[in-house]
């Protein structure tokens, strides 16, 4: 399975810093308006750093643009209000061109010619930015005498030549030289020898202020250091980047595309992801389609990589309407990076295009008769053609394409051609050969450090051994690479695709599942099953683990929470005043207050990962939640092909295969495929807790038929996160909660909401709650944030949004323009409500490409450590949800247990207050 291409050093691209994004999300159902705006007032200069500008030939410090007349053309963005008025003047004489606006800012571009010293953009009170210009002709004619040597194929002569050369040239020119040989050397293969050169050039255009140059270099360096899986040099290099932009701001623009590339490679997706958005974010800011297009495919392939095919799918959408603009080169990259996604996909059976036209079209393009012949990129989509050969069953025709491919180069391209090779043996029955080949390539991955072929090698061996009859051996290997998936995870910041990483490399506990049961160890099947789904929320849980994490840890974790809340409340106040200011002053706060928040997720970032050292251990079979007395637990687990479903009671578990289910059919077709195989189980059973997973999620288990109703007439019916048992014990939370509630109804166009507020709050009262109702402009973030901890009960009444993709941005809309989201529930300061009941659109949203559900706001307060969330998964109409409420606090009976056993009080409350018609969208969530 995967393999991407590997991106190639790039010349000029631009592009980096942060992506602006939206602050405050769109609503699930309604949008209130947006404050109005007043007119900008007249521009104020701009922070140059703050400029984006390319095509210069070189920039010297100062700084200073070189350009040869007639050949340049400078790009230019600006960080001010689209609508003020600007131009462009040239030593002091106004340009024919118009400035538009771009990306919270305005764009222009203007070809250079004739000799002018000086560029100045200006506004109504003067110049607002400008740069020095110098005429200057930077071709060293001894370097592009021995650069045309390539042509000839003569690349060690010309080597050999220039090296004699270097002595004897001025110091720019010797940097110049330098850089070429450290090109040549790269194109040799000569990893080392080309860092060498490009240190050498690097000191020396530093020292002569060619600061694109050093720049440049730096990056394709730290570039280089990756190829040799030298991530510290790597980042050494990026460091040397770094010390330039305060000189050169132009070298913000490619230093993010590098920075992705190398984080990447250390696992750091959340970065990579970053970075990507913000070369192809600042790339658009000056118009330059090729680095969009380079950056959004480099964003496609990494969704790839992490099972979001949706999210990659989408990322080559954009670079696809833009690939009409740029060179031949970058056109066949794309199209093998799309075709290489497509693959992957395949090999995760999944189907989002057929990738051989894809290749055919990018081979062409590289081939000696296309319109960019390169033989490493022939060799490349070669490899890619036998392996989607592979994955179509074909060993012949995969078997073909590998001699075609020629040398492979590399470890990764070694690694992949072994790979197709083992990969043939197997669909040719030799099974031994091939698990030999497999564990020879083990070792290889381990020395290069690729952590997806290491847990594939795994599986792959394992699937072996049980074609050959050797279940221990199998079952060795499967544990391995499960393993070896806890130790991955940690390496994935906690909103950057957990979910879908994990959905799709299920390959190895389903197959460990089957085993189990083939062995007749149909418990520890379910208990290998239940730790699979329930894998992405660990991390998440560790927070509360005092078993898990070291004090040092702990507290690392308390600060990371405490910052990330402190920038939270600091990034509201401040958008919150931004509407009190001019609208150019408004805006351009807000865009930066957008990147400020997006940033922070860093900083909770910290409070959820592992910073432990050696390996990760993953929790036991003993240490999941059992079934109580009366209960069934129900769980559905995908096979390669259909399902398998487990039964778990206090005192059995059983377990039926399941085939393919069509989520189209009727509600009693349904129903005879997921309840009939346990019929006697759920008859006999007082509660139901549900664990579906991938689409199955989507299935309303309680509005199923069942014997003489829908499901939830029989028994009360909750879905299961599935934490380990003590998780909540674990929060320092009071074993009676108290009896307080917030009620929370921000301002909103839902007709109901008012009535449904004062029902809410009477029936509380009578009850002899203590009852916080925040309402209106009241209903801000900090308020509703204080009122939450340690309460009772929650209800909320009003917008939300749920993100259906990830989850992670979903969010409540509060009143302004601030939220509820998925970070600020994780990051609450003392543990949520007890019950919470969230009476929006799409507030217990699941994602059915997932194992668990993905997240959700109903799952963020269960990691928050509520004990049950009544939560929706779609829209919800407003007067058929106020009349479901009055219902379900019509039987409001805290003395039925509600300080003891809140999650089978929601769940009995949600049975009573729908009739057997009537089963509607509201699901009872507990941990």
């Amino acid at each position: 399975m995967p393999r991407s291409r590997l991106s190639r050093p790039r010349a000029v691209c631009a592009s980096a810093l942060a992506c602006i994004s939206t602050l405050v999300p769109l609503t699930g159902c309604t949008s209130e308006p947006t404050p109005p705006k007043s007119k900008p007032p007249a521009v104020q200069n701009v922070d140059v750093e703050g400029v984006l500008y390319s095509g210069c030939e070189a920039v010297l410090r100062g700084p200073r643009c070189v350009y040869t007349p007639g050949s340049s053309t400078l790009r230019l963005w600006l960080p001010i209000h689209p609508e003020a008025p600007l131009s462009l003047h040239l030593d002091g004489e106004a340009q024919p061109v118009a400035f538009e606006p771009a990306e919270h800012g305005q764009r222009t571009s203007l070809a250079l010619d004739g000799t002018h010293t000086l560029l100045e953009v200006v506004g109504q009170t003067g110049v607002v930015w400008s740069i020095s210009l110098r005429v200057q002709n930077f071709q060293i004619p001894e370097v592009v005498q021995q650069t045309k040597s390539l042509a000839k194929t003569d690349l060690p002569g010309a080597i050999t030549r220039l090296q004699n050369e270097v002595a004897n040239l001025a110091p720019r020119g010797r940097a110049h030289a330098l850089r070429t040989l450290g090109e040549f050397a790269f194109r040799q293969g000569k990893y080392r020898d080309a860092l060498a050169s490009n240190l050498a050039c690097y000191q020396l255009a530093s020292e002569e202020g060619l600061l694109r140059m050093a720049s440049e270099v730096a990056l394709v360096s730290a570039y280089t250091c990756v190829l040799l899986h030298d991530l510290d040099g790597a980042n050494a290099w990026l460091r040397r980047s770094e010390v330039l932009l305060s000189e050169y701001p132009p070298g913000h623009l490619v230093h993010a595309y590098y920075r992705g590339l190398v984080a990447k490679r250390e696992g750091d997706l959340r970065q990579a992801l970053l970075d990507y958005r913000a070369h192809a974010s600042y790339s658009a800011k000056l118009g330059q389609a090729q680095d969009v297009v380079a950056a959004r495919a480099e964003e496609g392939v990494l969704r790839g990589n992490l099972g979001d095919f949706r999210g990659a799918v989408k990322a080559y959408e954009q670079a696809t309407a833009l690939s009409g603009s740029i060179p031949a080169p970058h056109r066949g990259a794309l199209l093998n990076n799309r075709a290489w996604t497509r693959i992957e996909a395949r090999a995760r059976g999944r189907d989002i295009g057929d990738p051989l036209p894809l290749l055919h079209e990018s081979l062409a393009i590289y081939g000696p008769e296309g319109a960019a012949p390169d033989p490493r990129a022939v060799v490349e989509i070669k490899l890619n053609l036998a392996y989607a050969h592979v994955l179509a069953h074909d060993a012949e025709r995969a078997a073909a394409h590998l001699p075609e491919a020629g040398q492979t180069q590399g470890a990764r391209q070694s690694l992949w051609r072994g790979l197709i090779a083992a990969e043939i043996a197997a669909l040719r029955a030799e099974h031994v050969r091939a698990t030999n080949q497999f564990a020879q390539l083990s070792t290889l991955a381990a020395a290069v450090r690729d952590p997806y072929l290491e847990w594939y090698f795994e599986v792959r061996q394992a699937e072996l051994q049980v074609a050959l009859g050797n279940s221990d051996q199998a079952l060795a290997h499967y544990r391995a690479a499960e393993q070896q998936l806890d130790q991955q995870l940690a390496q994935i910041a906690v909103d950057a695709g957990r979910e879908h990483f994990l959905a799709d490399r299920a390959r190895s506990s389903w197959g460990l599942v089957e085993l189990l049961l083939d062995r007749d160890e149909v418990a520890e099947a379910a208990c290998v099953a239940r730790l699979a789904r329930a894998r992405t929320y660990r991390p998440l849980r560790q927070r509360y683990d005092n078993n898990e994490v070291s004090p040092d840890v702990r507290l690392q974790q308390r600060q990371a929470l405490a910052s990330f809340r402190a920038t939270r409340a600091e990034v509201d106040r401040e958008y919150e005043r931004s509407w009190s200011l001019s609208r150019q002053a408004g805006e351009t706060l807000r865009a930066q207050l957008a990147v400020r928040l997006r940033n922070a997720s860093h900083i909770l970032d910290l409070a959820y990962t592992s910073t432990q050292d050696g390996p990760i251990r993953g929790p036991t079979c003993e240490q999941l939640r059992p079934p109580e007395a009366g209960e069934l637990l129900l769980l559905y687990y995908p096979r390669a092909s259909g399902w398998v479903g487990f039964a778990v009671s206090p005192t059995a578990v059983t377990a039926h295969y399941i085939e393919p289910v069509d989520l189209e059919a009727s509600h009693a077709d349904i129903s005879k495929q997921l309840l009939e195989p346990f019929g006697e189980q759920i008859h006999a059973a007082l509660r139901l807790r549900l664990i579906p997973t991938r689409e199955l999620l989507q299935v309303d288990f309680h509005a199923l038929p069942f014997r003489d109703g829908p499901l939830l007439s029989h028994a009360p019916v909750a879905y299961a996160l599935d934490l380990l048992q003590g998780y909540r014990e674990r929060l320092d939370i009071a074993p009676h909660p108290a009896k307080r509630a917030a009620i929370i109804a921000p301002p909103s166009n839902l007709a109901a909401a008012a009535d449904e507020v004062i029902f809410v709050e009477d029936t509380l009262n009578t009850h002899d709650w203590e009852v916080d109702t925040i309402v209106q402009a009241e209903a801000t973030l900090p308020t509703v944030r204080e009122a939450l901890l340690g309460a009772g009960l929650m209800h909320f009444v009003g917008h939300a949004r749920g993100d259906g993709l990830s989850g992670w941005d979903s969010t409540l809309e509060l009143a302004g323009d601030s939220t509820l989201g998925v970070a600020d529930i994780l990051a609450l300061e003392g543990p949520a409500p007890t019950t919470v009941v969230l009476n929006g659109c799409e507030t217990g949203i699941t994602d059915p490409e997932t194992l668990g559900g993905g997240m959700s706001l109903a799952l963020a307060f269960l990691l928050a450590g509520s004990q049950a969330v009544i939560a929706t998964g779609a829209e919800v109409d407003d007067a058929a949800s106020a009349a479901w409420v009055r219902k379900l606090y019509a039987r409001f009976e805290p003395s039925a247990g509600y300080d003891h056993d809140g999650a089978l009080d929601a769940a009995r409350l949600l049975r009573a207050s729908w009739s057997q018609q009537q089963v509607g969208p509201y699901r009872v969530w507990v941990p």
